[in-house]
């Protein structure tokens, strides 16, 4: 998380925050977030969410929609809530409260 800059905002049981301040680094070659920031952004509050209830889960399954481009100077952050045992729904807005991408991702124990 902190090598690409992402921020812990919350973590309370079945539930996380995670803050990013784009920069130029963070953007494709079409001047746009990269998926793959924006995935990580969202798969750091799931991974938050599932593991901060005291036992350790793994990410069994994601799959994210990219709604619309963020860019540079954005200040994006997922939110991650578990949805029913296992399963979490992680939305990520920007600062005027669009949502840039949603995913949907299943923990299963760590074994």
């Amino acid at each position: 998380m902190q090598a690409l800059g992402l921020r812990l905002l919350e973590s309370e049981a079945g539930h996380a925050a995670v803050e990013l301040q784009v920069q130029p680094a963070h953007l494709n070659a079409t001047g746009v977030v990269h998926g793959g920031v924006l995935f990580t952004l969202a798969d750091s509050a799931f991974a938050i969410a599932a593991n901060n209830e005291g036992e350790a889960r793994w990410a069994a399954h994601a799959a994210i929609e990219f709604l619309r481009p963020a860019r540079a100077g954005a200040r994006l952050r997922a939110s991650a809530s578990r949805v029913a045992p296992g399963l979490y729904d992680i939305a990520v807005e920007d600062e005027a409260g669009q949502t840039i991408a949603l995913m949907r991702g299943r923990a299963s124990r760590a074994r």
